[in-house]
């Protein structure tokens, strides 16, 4: 179930998020605009997943996000493979 964390940054690389600004998405690569998407995608296939750059042309960061985590508001634990 779900992608391998070398696919979503390959995902994340794709989607070249801005400095500041997460971006999330489906294991098909999809962005999930809305909070409702990501509580639909993940409520369904039990995770999504968000990308970052800490900075401006600093290297894209992506975590792997549970429904629990996502409904908590957690911290993505960005750069922890999985």
């Amino acid at each position: 179930m779900g992608i391998s964390h070398a696919q979503a940054v390959e995902v994340a690389k794709r989607l070249d998020p801005r400095a500041g600004r997460p971006l999330w998405f489906s294991e098909d690569g999809s962005l999930l605009s809305t909070a409702e998407a990501q509580r639909g995608v993940a409520d369904q296939s039990g995770e999504v997943y968000v990308c970052r750059r800490a900075k401006p042309r600093a290297p894209v960061e992506v975590a792997r996000v549970s429904l629990e985590e996502l409904e908590s508001g957690a911290e993505p634990a960005y750069g922890t493979a999985w």
